[in-house]
């Protein structure tokens, strides 16, 4: 007997190895990774999806590793010319939406390792191929079904690879109307402005005897309107004087119901009695103020309110003698006073934005 087949029984003989031959040159071993080899037992019978992917994943793994899920059940499909006796790794993906779907091998190097890509639908068996390609493969998925990916390796190609799965984008829900910024309740600024002297209207506008009025402020002294029809006012409203330094507050109240339409705030005075020396022109000289809609045009306005006693904000309605701030000196103003105007105009205030004037101005005087 020759030496070595000797040494080979008697090793045998002693260590109870498994002789297995040894591959032709060149021959494909596409189970290399882990400790060894897998033994027939212990290959996966069937198809056996090694993970579940959804739109949007990229999974990595490889054919010639048993480790890796690889299995080798598979080695024809439905419809399909070829040999693919290579091993192979098989994902499922469950649609979520209908839809066209696309699986994409990452890089691909098919001169390297030659990976064909198979889509199998209802059940994981060859026979259920629903379509197959090369490096990238297209179906149109129905929502709620489960699919099997299939990657294998042709003519017994084996090796590492990614695969991607790109899903349309899902149709955008219809863009909602934009929302729209509520108002500003008022303006608030210390800054310094200026608005056109108004004009004079001559007799008073209709629309006032659909009001009940009343007088805005007590006063202990009072200087009247005075103005031309058609020409620039030369003292634009009534101005209720308040001298009394020993009653505190002074309270301003609207002089007809109606909507606040504007309200400026921020404008500071440098005492409640005697000359303001302070933002003389804040809010175009009326300090702050408010104007009242109260409809059909009509609007009124009170001037050079106390800071930090305005009590309403834009939107809000008000009533007949409701209070709506406290009398100050704010503004160009010689003494704490009430400076109320009586107007009409076609143009909506923006509450946002410095004060303006009205188109007209009348002598309110009649409306007391």
């Amino acid at each position: 007997m020759p030496r070595i087949l000797a040494l080979l029984l008697l090793l045998t003989a002693t260590s109870g190895c498994e002789i297995v031959e040894a591959p032709a040159a060149g021959a494909s071993t596409p189970f290399s990774g882990g400790d060894s080899a897998p033994t027939e037992a212990l290959l996966p019978e069937v198809c056996a999806p090694v993970q579940a992917l959804s739109c949007g994943d990229v999974a990595a793994s490889d054919t010639s590793d048993w480790n890796s899920g690889a299995t080798q059940v598979m080695d024809h499909y439905a419809d399909v010319v070829g040999r693919f006796d290579g091993p192979e790794v098989v994902y499922s993906f469950t649609a979520s939406t209908d839809g066209e779907v696309e699986l994409g091998l990452v890089d691909p190097t098919p001169m390297e390792v030659d990976h064909d890509i198979f889509v199998l639908e209802e059940v994981c068996a060859p026979d259920h191929t629903l379509t197959s390609g090369f490096n990238t493969v297209s179906f149109d998925a129905r929502q709620g079904e489960t699919y099997f990916l299939v990657v294998d390796g042709y003519d017994g190609d084996a090796g590492a690879f990614e695969i991607e799965v790109r899903c349309p984008e899902a149709p955008s829900a219809p863009t909602p109307p934009p929302i729209d910024e509520p108002d500003c309740e008022g303006f608030h600024s210390d800054e310094s402005e200026s608005a056109p002297v108004q004009t004079t209207g001559g007799t008073l506008p209709s629309s006032v005897t659909n009001h009940t009025w009343t007088q805005p402020a007590s006063s202990t002294s009072w200087v009247d309107f005075d103005g031309t029809t058609g020409q620039n006012a030369d003292h634009e409203g009534i101005d209720w004087i308040h001298a009394d330094e020993t009653i505190p507050v002074v309270d301003v109240r609207a002089a007809a119901g109606g909507a606040v339409a504007y309200v400026r705030t921020g404008c500071p005075e440098s005492a409640r009695f005697g000359h303001n020396d302070e933002a003389r022109e804040c809010g175009s000289g009326w300090g702050n103020h408010v104007i009242i809609d109260h409809g059909e045009g009509l609007f009124t306005r009170y001037g050079h309110l106390a800071p930090d006693d305005v009590v309403v904000v834009v939107g809000q309605e008000v009533a007949t003698g409701e209070r709506i701030a406290g009398m100050g000196n704010t503004g160009r103003s010689e003494q704490r006073h009430l400076h109320f105007e009586l107007g009409t105009t076609s143009e909506a205030f923006d509450p946002c934005a410095p004060t303006r004037s009205f188109d007209l101005v009348f002598p309110p005087g009649a409306l007391f």
